[in-house]
């Protein structure tokens, strides 16, 4: 309003108000989680947003306080300027650089007069990588009755870091707990502590669990493995304790090893029994059954059955409910077999009388080998003839073996004595005629009977001197017979370990 001697006059004023602008950021704080020393955490977002009516200008960033080294800005989209009601974002990355909590500030201003700076804590611990250590690293304890507690074992932590391990716990997991603990919740650096464990099974079979040593300047827990066996246990005893077979034919079954077991428990008897034996090999004459008594034993057979050449190695397993492991004991074997082959031509062809020769050769696989042979399916008056008649070759080596076949064969016939058959007509008939003259009258009974053993023994003498002196009309004759001609396929077969090939051999007999 404006007023003089005159008049008076007025001027309409208007504005609009505005809200100053403010910092507005989320989340408030950062607490990193606990990193390893010198190892970058991944970034941690804020967003800083202008909360008033007014823009605000050079939106910036400082860390500051004990740990602002540990702390560090990776990147922003913040610029020049920050309208009323936008946003914008700055990432943060924690890197200690020492073990233990790390704190700073990070405080957010702006260049507009008016604008009060916001100030974001941040927070993070440090870890050394490996200053807990536990000795010892397993702890095995004895079969232990269900229900009751076996004596405490003892494990010593140490702290070989430079700083204190502090935040310090130490937890057993399974049927295992803490009977007594001299840790606290801090360790020093280069001191140790000592915690004792017990077992307290509430089921049988193998039990496992473990102690964890963990501390908040520790980037990794320190873990004791923990082994117990619930419920007293069978004890079993296995002869021989090592099962090693002789070379066997590929395809073939060893004979059987008797293997005998043994529960030396006097209490627990081994349920649920149960007997395996790895791949090539196989149990036979198995009598045992389901369930072996205490103090009782059985036996079982075990076979080698190889699929394949050379060394062959496996396992007998033993296992029972009552066990706290099985028993295992270990199997050994070779597997034989080999390659025999024609080295020259598989067909001879000759004349009847003549001799086909083949030369075979040998290789064994899996050990040395003796060989033998066997000609079938031979032609009428055909003889195998073998160089060597059996053929040892060393094992990775090759051997040679000469076949023959003979195409004829001589045999030699007996012819008798003419005369033969008519002296002993006439010896007979000297008898008969005789006879009649001594039985004429019964009162010489005695004389006939005396007439009749010198008839036989004077037809014996005639026949032993008749014999002798016609030996020169008797004798044997050589007569030769050959093959028949014709295409042969003569089957040659070799024989080794059990193992038999057959090669095929073609003879042609002109």
């Amino acid at each position: 309003t404006v007023s003089d001697i005159l008049k008076t006059q007025t001027v309409a004023l208007s504005g609009t108000g505005l809200l100053p602008p403010e910092f507005s950021v989320t989340p408030p704080s950062l607490n990193f989680a606990a990193q390893q020393v010198g190892v970058a955490s991944a970034p941690a977002t804020l967003i800083v947003a202008n909360g008033g009516e007014a823009l605000m200008a050079n939106v910036g960033f400082q860390i500051t306080g004990p740990a602002a080294t540990s702390f560090s800005m990776a990147t922003t989209t913040c610029g020049a300027m920050l309208l009323a009601g936008s946003n914008c974002s700055v990432h943060v990355a924690f890197l200690p650089v020492d073990a233990g909590a790390s704190a700073a500030t990070l405080t957010i201003s702006s260049s507009t007069l008016g604008v009060k700076a916001f100030v974001v804590p941040l927070s993070g611990t440090g870890q050394s990588s490996s200053a807990l250590g536990a000795s010892p690293a397993r702890l095995s304890f004895a079969p232990t009755a269900i229900g009751q507690t076996s004596a405490a074992q003892t494990v010593t932590v140490t702290n070989s870091g430079g700083r204190a391990a502090n935040g310090l716990s130490v937890t057993a997991s399974g049927p295992f707990s803490l009977s007594q603990s001299t840790c606290g919740s801090s360790l020093t650096a280069g001191s140790s502590c000592t915690v004792e464990t017990a077992f307290a099974p509430m089921q049988t079979g193998l039990l496992t669990g473990a102690l964890t040593i963990q501390s908040s300047s520790v980037a990794t827990a320190t873990n004791v493995a923990l082994v117990g066996t619930g419920g007293l246990t069978g004890a079993v005893q296995v002869q021989p304790a090592q099962v090693s077979f002789p070379m066997t034919g590929v395809g073939s079954t060893s004979s059987p090893i008797t293997v005998t077991i043994s529960n030396n428990s006097s209490k627990v008897p081994l349920d649920n029994l149960a007997l395996s034996a790895s791949a090539s090999f196989k149990l036979s004459a198995n009598t045992c059954g389901t369930s072996l008594a205490a103090g009782a034993n059985c036996s079982v057979g075990v076979e080698s059955v190889p699929t394949s050449t050379g060394a062959q190695a496996g396992t007998l397993t033993i296992a029972s409910s009552e066990l706290a492991a099985n028993a295992t004991i270990p199997l050994s074997g070779t597997g034989f077999d080999f390659v025999s082959v024609l080295s020259g031509l598989t067909s001879q062809t000759v004349v009847s009388g003549q001799t086909a020769s083949y030369s075979l050769t040998l290789t064994p696989a899996g050990g040395p080998a003796t060989f033998t042979f066997q000609c079938n399916t031979l032609p009428s008056y055909a003889v195998c003839v073998f160089n060597p008649l059996t053929n040892a070759v060393a094992g990775n080596a090759t051997g040679t073996e000469m076949v023959q076949i003979t195409t004829s064969q001589s045999m030699a016939m007996a012819t008798p004595p003419q005369w033969g058959l008519a002296w002993k007509a006439v010896s007979l008939a000297c008898g008969l005629l005789l006879l009649p003259i001594a039985t004429r009258k019964r009162r010489r009974l005695l004389v006939a009977i005396g007439l009749m053993l010198i008839i036989v023994t004077g037809v014996s003498s005639c026949a032993g001197s008749g014999g002798g002196g016609g030996g020169g009309g008797g004798g044997t004759n050589p007569t030769t017979h050959t093959v028949a001609p014709g295409t042969y396929s003569v089957a040659l077969v070799v024989n080794s370990n059990s193992v038999q090939h057959t090669v095929i051999l073609t003879l042609v007999v002109d």
